[in-house]
């Protein structure tokens, strides 16, 4: 077995990527197995079959013919000892199997209710549709149930009108053959779902079940679906009876559109019942359906505060999309998608779940530019997920095709068609260690948000993430249901300990929750409100006082993202810069640790770096994230220079495109769209004297690139770079004596946006020692 640091650096094959692969194109046998070893060649061993936009009508959704090709590709990662994950839709939301749930049962089409004039319901209409009753509207709080001659307004149970995105073109949002949406508060149409998806999955590939193919991804299943009644809400026969139980009767549903005072309370009552009813409905027969035949549920809920449906994934997972979330205006820690990182994560913790997933990438090129997304963003995305508790990637997404509009859905492909896919490898590797890390630990915070099954605090929570106070979501069932044990003041689930718990005094549990926690406050255990007097930041100095962490740090740490936790009895600390400047600050420790170990997860190396006096200082990068563990042994101690610079002098040349200075190439009329890699040869130029002043290595900092570098000595690859700094470290003997040349190499935005982004190599170029 391998130990902790074996594994760091080479970690195993379960810790790889699975990228979403886009099945959107004509599909062949023989592509399909050359993308399979293309995938493999890169390290990545294991994917999710993803049925996409573009895949011809001549290969119907789950008919022989697509799954001869489903098992082509099975087999075919069988051979390589590749692992599958199987979509359980055609193609988004989860829940209707392409629309033919409803097609062979219409009755099973998705349903709601919604308020209407009555005019306006007097006019023709298909479909399902009930008058559950009329009623007169007074004002904008008041209403009574009227006769249709004196009504003013009428509440309607009909078909939502929802839709599915569908795999062949012309079955996307708004379009005619748009597939419907299923019920999925209708046990009978879930059950039909099954039946159509999962079961005839089994059929054809059953000797595969748990040990290729790994699990069904669900995918954010919508009650309502896609483009249904813009003031429809959830509505069938078995929500009725749920809340019939509570006290909630057909005469009280108007309130929920109505600006009345019990509207806020009628709703939380409301959607507490949606949630119940679509998990009893949905969710857990689809998760006893993966238990049964050996496989695990993953995928993502609809919505990123779900976090009590998460308990049904065997996998719990999230998706990071549309830019919500991404390195400008700390969008990483504020607003409501900013819990999408912890959602999941947190989850599993509590679960005592080893892995949590994320579906990440989507959408997510900057300034509406999707083909712009760069490595660097991608590295960005990565560290964002990772620190906050993500340990298996799902990249959004690889395309098996970008022939015609198929380029357009959802770009951009993060993958084998991307320019960056000969140095791919680098990131494989990344990912694998980084989830190696993340995996199989449990996280040192003694600080817990508790949170509702479909709601987590964040206004204001930034403040903790500014501060190093590492935190974790809390679903309020684990209290109310009494899974949690009391030990000295600390409230434990599965391995996790608090002393400090935050609860907005909005939640509707409130008094039941605190009457819950009256034991651990009585033994020492801090319960903090939060409300409109009360936010995180006003309780910081309590926190700072509470907090036991292994390390304090003193220095430029408001982008500093930080966590601490135990895997295989080592404490280990992450560090991760989160914003676009270079972080120096301090760590202080305890006086017995006398040697800090750094571990770099992005090259796969461990450095030793002395403690003086139980402090040491540290440089964090752009980009960079680091792990650091503590010992009470000197190892070695690295010699340090006094840094200088020069601005070099040098003759450069480019091929193909030749170019005058050191300047985007987009300046060129020839490239001004050129997506692609230019070369730069160079000639560097300095006097004898200064050449032997010089120590024998160097640093060459080549300023700005946009966007990807690789270096050459002597035609010989040396190293990549995907984002500032751009700094190579060469013996001086390379730099001056032998060839050096720069491949660049842009992003597609320039080719399939058409936008003249800045691209190439752009200088200042300077040497440091």
């Amino acid at each position: 077995m391998k130990t902790l640091r074996e594994a760091f650096i080479t970690p195993d094959e379960d810790y790889t990527p699975y990228p979403f692969w886009f099945w959107n194109g004509e599909l062949s046998h023989t592509e399909i197995k050359k993308q399979i070893h293309d995938f493999f060649a890169k390290g990545i061993h294991g994917f999710v079959i993803h049925p996409r936009m573009g895949i011809p009508k001549e290969i119907p959704y789950l008919s022989e013919q697509f799954f001869s090709f489903v098992k082509t590709a099975v087999e075919q990662a069988t051979e390589l000892n590749m692992k599958v994950i199987l979509y359980d839709e055609g193609m988004y939301p989860s829940g209707s199997a392409n629309g033919h749930v409803v097609r062979t049962h219409p009755e099973y089409a998705s349903k709601g209710i919604y308020v209407t004039r009555v005019e306006d319901y007097k006019k023709d209409c298909k479909g399902f549709r009930k008058v559950l009753f009329f009623f007169k509207w007074i004002n904008q709080t008041v209403f009574e149930v009227a006769t249709i001659e004196q009504a003013t307004h009428v509440l309607v149970h009909e078909d939502s009108g929802g839709t599915i995105r569908g795999i062949h073109f012309g079955e996307d949002d708004g379009e005619v053959s748009a597939p419907p949406s299923a019920d999925l508060l209708n046990p009978k149409a879930c059950r039909l779902f099954i039946d159509y998806t999962h079961e005839e999955y089994f059929k054809h590939l059953s000797p595969y079940f748990g040990n290729t193919i790994q699990g069904f991804f669900t995918d954010e299943p919508a009650i309502l679906g896609r483009n249904h009644h813009s003031k429809m809400r959830p509505y069938n026969e078995y929500l009725a009876e749920k809340l019939k139980k509570i006290g909630i009767g057909m005469k009280d549903l108007p309130k929920l559109f109505l600006d009345n005072p019990e509207r806020q309370k009628i709703t939380e009552k409301y959607q507490s019942c949606v949630t119940d009813q679509l998990e009893e409905s949905y969710y857990q027969p689809i998760s006893n359906w993966c238990t049964n035949h050996q496989i695990y549920l993953t995928g993502h809920p609809h919505d990123a505060h779900d976090i009590g449906l998460l308990k049904y994934f065997h996998l719990p997972g999230q998706d990071v999309v549309w830019r919500w979330i991404g390195p400008e205006d700390e969008l990483g820690i504020k607003g409501r998608e900013s819990v999408t990182g912890k959602s999941a994560s947190d989850a599993a913790r509590h679960a005592q779940r080893e892995r949590n997933a994320n579906e990440c990438f989507g959408c997510c090129g900057s300034d509406g530019n999707q083909w712009s997304f760069s490595a660097d963003e991608m590295k960005w995305y990565l560290d964002w997920l990772f620190v906050r508790g993500c340990n298996f990637i799902i990249p959004h997404a690889f395309f098996y095709s970008l022939e015609g509009k198929r380029k357009e859905d959802r770009a951009p492909d993060v993958g084998r068609n991307n320019l960056w896919w000969p140095h791919y490898h680098y990131f494989t590797d990344y990912i694998k260690r980084m989830s190696y890390m993340m995996s199989q630990q449990y996280n040192l915070t003694n600080i817990a948000v508790i949170c509702e099954k479909t709601h987590l605090p964040y206004e204001g929570i930034e403040v903790l993430y500014q501060n190093q106070m590492e935190f974790n979501y809390l679903e309020v069932d684990y209290l109310l249901a009494n899974q949690f044990n009391l030990k000295d003041e600390f409230l434990c689930i599965a391995k996790q300990k608090y002393n400090v718990l935050f609860i907005e005094d909005r939640h509707p549990d409130l008094e039941f929750i605190l009457l819950k926690l009256q034991k651990f406050q009585e033994v020492g255990g801090q319960v903090f409100i939060i409300n409109e007097k009360n936010s995180f930041e006003s309780y910081l100095e309590d926190l700072k006082l509470q907090t036991n962490r292994l390390v304090e740090m003193k220095g430029e740490t408001r982008a500093l993202r930080y966590t601490e936790f135990i895997k295989e009895e080592q404490q280990i600390i992450g560090l991760s810069n989160e914003g676009d400047e270079t972080l120096s600050f301090d760590i202080f420790c305890s006086p017995k640790y006398q040697t800090v170990q750094i571990w770099n997860p992005w090259k796969g190396k461990i450095t030793p770096q002395s403690i003086n006096k139980g402090s040491v200082s540290l440089v964090l990068n752009r980009r960079e994230f680091i792990f650091l563990t503590f010992e009470e042994t000197v190892q070695s101690r690295e010699k340090t220079r006094n840094k200088r610079n020069k601005q070099l002098d040098y003759t450069f040349k480019t091929s193909p495109i030749p170019l005058k200075n050191l300047e985007s190439w987009t300046k060129e009329k020839k490239t001004r769209f050129y997506s692609g890699t230019i070369t730069y040869d160079f000639e560097f130029f300095i006097s004898k004297e200064e050449y032997d002043s010089l120590p024998k290595l160097v640093q060459l900092d080549l300023g700005r690139v946009e966007n990807i570098v690789t270096i050459f000595v002597d035609g010989e690859e040396k190293e990549t770079l995907f984002w500032s700094p751009y700094q190579f470290t060469l013996s001086k003997d390379s730099l001056f004596n032998k060839q050096i040349s720069f491949e660049v190499t842009n992003t597609l935005a320039n080719e399939m946006d058409r936008v003249p982004l800045e691209s190439g190599l752009l200088g200042p170029i300077e040497i440091n020692y």
